[in-house]
């Protein structure tokens, strides 16, 4: 793995880091790595953070993964999306948002 890489994994793992400064992480993590198998990953694990505001930027940004790379692993996006809409239906509008953009840059 890349420093980069293992830069973010710190942070994101960080108790000292307040979720405002992870949003920022999560976001410049989007145009820093190229790999989107990695990015799609790190979006996934935190899109079950308990905070709502890394949860909901952590969807959004598969999403833009596909947007920017025009790839993305859709049956276990398809996966993760289904567990969190059960258990947080309050993120039901960011999922519908992101599955969104990934249909319209994503063609089977």
């Amino acid at each position: 793995m890349d420093h980069l890489k293992e830069e973010i994994l710190l942070a994101m793992d960080s108790s000292t880091m307040s979720y405002m400064e992870k949003c920022r992480i999560l976001l410049s993590a989007l145009s820093d790595i190229e790999d989107w198998r990695w990015l799609q990953e790190l979006y996934l694990k935190y899109a079950l953070d308990q905070n709502d505001s890394i949860a909901g930027l952590s969807i959004t940004c598969i999403g833009h993964i596909a947007r920017i790379h025009q790839n993305i692993d859709l049956p276990r996006v398809h996966k993760v999306f289904q567990y969190i809409s059960e258990i947080r239906p309050n993120l039901k509008g960011r999922i519908k948002d992101s599955l969104d953009d990934i249909s319209a840059f994503i063609t089977s």
